[in-house]
């Protein structure tokens, strides 16, 4: 669920973005843009390693590599893509509301359970839908180009898909899969670039953006377990991992 003190954030943020331009001299724009993105190494741990109602599925305590019980993931990279909308607070200031959409990003990584082998691959997806306030300075410019750098904060909403563990010691078709899962969080980014003017109306942006989209969680529900000997579901508690990235964005930044 939403926290509504991330809401109150936002809505501050997004009122002061979209206030009246009368001190902007009515520069009202809007920008779209789209680039990729490289998901950062991430930790998959249990929200709660110590629950037994249901219980977690990693639990507390050290691995079989001898660190914290859980999975450490690589993520893949992604297409992202924005729309924004902004108007001049201040001869050096923008104010903007960005929607932003990152893709399904593959991850996969190594699990280290007890008595399973040190090869314990683990697959899945995540993508994420993301509201923010954003503020952009403007810089002098450098010749032609006018360099900015801004930040931005509010709710992102992350999908992530049926994580499955493998284990080739116990046998080639050993698998466990955990239910997939939704979640709302904060997310915060921040942003460097320049913008180079095309017409009196029209420039073309390209910025370096470091994004921290929240978590990705799965859910508490029943996960799948196969091996040598069958099938069987077992009640598990959810896990979650720190999703952040990093990623080059080219946009179109239009003024009206």
């Amino acid at each position: 669920m939403f926290d509504f003190r991330f809401l109150t954030a936002l809505g501050m943020i997004a009122a002061c973005s979209l206030c009246s331009p009368a001190t902007a001299q009515s520069e009202i724009y809007m920008r779209m843009g789209t680039g990729v993105a490289k998901g950062a190494d991430a930790n998959l741990h249990d929200v709660d390693c110590g629950a037994n109602a249901p219980p977690a599925l990693f639990g507390c305590g050290t691995g079989i590599d001898g660190a914290p019980l859980g999975a450490r993931l690589d993520t893949a990279s992604s297409a992202v893509v924005d729309l924004g909308i902004g108007a001049r607070l201040a001869p050096g200031l923008r104010g903007e509301f960005l929607l932003g959409w990152s893709g399904k990003r593959k991850f996969r990584g190594n699990s280290n359970f007890l008595r399973s082998g040190q090869e314990q691959p683990v697959t899945g997806t995540v993508e994420s839908l993301a509201m923010l306030g954003a503020l952009y300075w403007d810089l002098p410019k450098a010749g032609p180009i006018r360099p900015f750098m801004g930040g931005g904060l509010g709710i992102s909403r992350n999908r992530v898909s049926t994580i499955s563990f493998k284990f080739p010691v116990l046998g080639p078709t050993a698998v466990t899969a955990v239910p997939s899962g939704n979640n709302s969080d904060l997310t915060y980014m921040l942003t460097a670039g320049g913008a180079l003017p095309v017409s009196d109306k029209l420039s073309i942006e390209l910025a370096y953006r470091y994004a921290d989209l929240g978590s990705l969680k799965t859910s508490a529900g029943d996960a799948v377990v196969v091996r040598r000997s069958g099938s069987r579901t077992i009640a598990i508690s959810g896990t979650r991992a720190r999703m952040q990235a990093h990623g080059a964005l080219l946009s179109l930044r239009y003024t009206f």
